[in-house]
């Protein structure tokens, strides 16, 4: 939320600033200043990540939440809801991470921390650590509108977690009177050291748009402090903030000092690119000219030569396996090309690899209403695609989803789904087949695995990181063979040998998978549009034997059915080996096309253990986020039930394509990198549970390159067309 400039700051006369509190204000308000101003662009709010774990004033929450689409990363030198027990040793505060997941919602996960950080808690006297606690909080923020901007949110922290130190449930309202927000509200304490326990309020005023000072009172102590936002580019921010006990227990940090980065996920998530017709090359006339020079020496040439052409483009630019084909204008209908590739050069997203195919189309026909039908394959099987015409990609690459009467100016489709014209009797001429074909051409994956262990009795933050090494080879039509190595880099003491984690999560130098697979879609009455994986192999460094996948979506995508079932051979570190057979079930449905899914998954899991996980994923551009709540338990004595809760953050690593190496093999970054964390629910412990809910997945194929990453439904690739239009333009450019 923006707000006027305003020139003059709003006292609050009811509150005495110390003299050190005024320099600092002072010193903000100088760079908050014009020349500052003209540097940033967009102009951002002041609001700031609260200690405790919310969008509030100081360590108050108000009702206002991150923006949909953000992330704020803060650490701060305090734990508002108690006092420091080791002075000089270690460190003290706590760290937040915040998601805005919908308008009005917001996720954060709090880790408080105190002492030693790294020393064992269970050592007693030894060890001078005190809270790690990780745990996570919500707020909403109530879809009403009142008089003066008011808005309402209710939320509660310290969900999750083996203990509950700080846990509290609260309301509050805010309103906007000028360049001050007034904030009211009622907390519920609920565990031995909430913060809030009452009423408390607090007056935030906006003296710029990058600087806001701030009064509270927190049902214990009163603070005034400062928040400073300073743009770095059009998606960060980073925010200071800086306050001072007026009154309240010692217990409290008298000085309270907080910096964050807040992220937008994607480059247009504060404004949408907007313009006019890109430039697409000399040879490709506007959407509503008749002919150029270059179209008009196009159209000498037959439909053999540009077909031709169209195929050493797309070679040169990432694609292999390419046919051309071509149903001719005929009774008042256009021409319509069929083109067929394997996007070798494009794996991380399918928009990337539409736009790369589409821009290559457009640089070489004739005629504003020829159209087009782009099918991407994966091992050399259909996948799905788009149609338009050369006049409605234009008007869509300049802003517009829909095109004169056609409706939509362009259709996805998944698997083998073709529009109505190439699912017809009439065959279309095949111009080109099966050019630079890709069998036997080894695409490498470069990555980082990185294992870690947060907030435990043992650390803070333990990691073992290690070079992943992955390559994927096509042997045939649907065959493959994929695997990867890893190489342990570095990794913390608890990881070393003797370690506590040693055993049970240590990176080694080891083949992680070894895979031969079989990819196909069933397309009977009885199973039609099913895309099936056998897998042989090593699906990890432990477990050797083989599984079969299958995945199903409805015509639109919205819906996705998957199955998995194997039989494995696991080594133990005992020597004795057991049999696994893995059996589970999952369906999905997309809530809000391209942007959030709700998932279920069920039945036995890869260690022996039975339960369920049900998911919510949330997608911003090619960042995935994952928050889970999952249950299981083993048919030993073992493994009894448990119940965890945590969240992931995936995203592509290295550039959107990949780079020619040697003669048709490619390199690239991992194509999507996972790292996230969980803790257990509902238990007296925080010590490391390892084996619950283990989901054995082939690290290519019908999970992921065949469905996108699970974003290959028409709806979703609808919903997220804006990444479409962006590499379009960004082709353009």
């Amino acid at each position: 939320m923006t707000h006027p400039q305003h020139h003059r700051p709003h006292p609050l006369a009811a509150l005495r600033p110390s003299p050190s509190m005024l320099a600092v204000a002072g010193l903000l308000a100088t760079l908050s200043g014009p020349a500052a101003l003209a540097q940033t662009g967009p102009m951002r709010d002041t609001a700031q990540m609260s200690p405790s774990g919310y969008t509030g004033a100081i360590n108050t929450p108000t009702a206002d939440v991150l923006p949909m689409g953000s992330a704020t990363l803060a650490l701060t030198n305090s734990i508002p809801e108690q006092a420091r027990r080791f002075p000089g040793v270690g460190g003290f505060g706590g760290l937040n991470l915040g998601f805005g997941l919908f308008p009005g919602l917001e996720l954060v996960g709090r880790l408080a921390f105190d002492g030693d950080l790294q020393c064992n808690l269970f050592s007693g006297a030894a060890c001078k650590g005190g809270t790690r606690d990780l745990s996570v909080g919500g707020k909403y923020q109530l879809p009403l509108t009142l008089p003066f901007n008011t808005r309402l949110a209710v939320g509660a922290t310290d969900y999750g977690g083996a203990a509950t130190n700080y846990r509290q449930a609260y309301g509050v309202a805010t309103s906007t009177l000028g360049p001050v927000d007034v904030s009211l509200g009622y907390s519920k304490g609920s565990s031995r050291r909430p913060l809030m326990d009452g009423m408390f309020g607090s007056v935030v005023a906006r003296v710029t748009d990058q600087l806001a000072v701030a009064a509270e009172h927190d049902t214990q102590a009163k603070r005034l402090g400062v928040h400073y936002t300073q743009p770095i580019n059009q998606q960060v921010d980073v925010q200071l903030g800086f306050s001072r006990k007026l009154s309240g227990p010692a217990s409290q940090q008298a000085n309270q000092l907080t910096v964050a980065l807040h992220y937008f996920f994607e480059k247009d998530g504060r404004q949408r690119r907007t313009g006019g017709t890109p430039s697409w090359g000399g040879d490709v006339p506007a959407a509503n000219a008749a002919t150029t020079a270059t179209a008009a020496t196009a159209a000498v040439a037959t439909p053999d030569v540009r077909a031709q052409q169209l195929a050493e483009r797309l070679a040169s630019n990432g694609f292999a396996s390419i046919d051309v084909s071509l149903l001719p204008a005929k009774d008042g209908q256009a021409a319509l090309w069929w083109v067929r590739a394997e996007p070798v050069g494009w794996r991380k997203n399918r928009h990337d690899a539409l736009a790369a195919a589409l821009v290559q189309w457009m640089h070489g026909t004739e005629a504003a209403d020829t159209e087009v039908m782009v099918t991407l394959t994966y091992m050399g099987v259909p996948t799905g695609g788009v149609h338009t015409s050369r006049t409605c990609l234009n008007q869509f690459a300049s802003g517009a989803d829909q095109c004169g009467s056609s409706g939509q100016a362009l259709r996805f489709f998944h698997g083998n789904g073709l529009p109505e014209r190439l699912q017809t009797a009439e065959t279309p001429m095949h111009m080109v087949s099966g050019a630079r074909p890709m069998g036997w051409m080894p695409q490498f994956e470069l990555g980082l695995n990185l294992r870690t262990a947060v907030g435990t009795e043992y650390g803070l933050a333990d990691y073992s990181a290690a070079l992943d090494a992955g390559m994927q080879l096509q042997l045939a039509k649907g065959l493959m063979w994929q695997g990867n190595v890893l190489v342990p880099v570095a990794r913390s003491g608890d990881f070393e040998k003797g370690g506590v984690y040693h055993q049970l999560g240590h990176t080694k130098a080891e083949v992680d998978q070894a895979l031969l697979s079989y990819t196909t879609v069933l397309d009977t009455p009885v199973a039609r549009n099913v895309a099936v994986q056998a897998s042989v192999g090593a699906v990890n460094a432990y477990s050797a034997g083989g599984q079969l996948d299958a995945v199903w979506l409805n015509p639109n995508g919205d819906w996705r059915v998957g199955g998995t079932v194997g039989a494995y051979n696991r080594k133990r570190s005992s020597g004795q080996n057991t049999n696994e057979t893995p059996a589970l079930m999952s369906v999905r449905h997309s809530v809000l096309a391209g942007q959030w899914q709700l998932e279920g998954t069920a039945g036995k899991f890869l260690g022996g253990d039975t339960g369920y996980q049900l998911s919510s994923r949330h997608w911003f551009g090619d960042y995935g986020l994952h928050f889970y709540v999952r249950e299981s338990k083993g048919n030993t004595a073992t493994m009894p039930t448990r119940r965890f809760a945590g969240f992931e953050i995936s995203l592509p690593l290295g550039p959107a394509a990949s780079y020619a190496v040697g003669n048709g093999a490619t390199v690239r970054g991992l194509d999507r990198w996972a790292w996230g964390l969980r803790t257990k629910i509902g238990a007296t412990n925080n010590n490391l549970t390892m084996g619950y809910g283990e989901i054995p997945r082939p690290r290519h194929g019908v999970w992921t390159d065949f469905t996108d990453h699970d974003r290959s439904g028409p709806v979703d690739m609808w919903g997220s067309r804006q990444r479409l239009r962006a590499s379009l333009q960004g082709a353009a450019d």
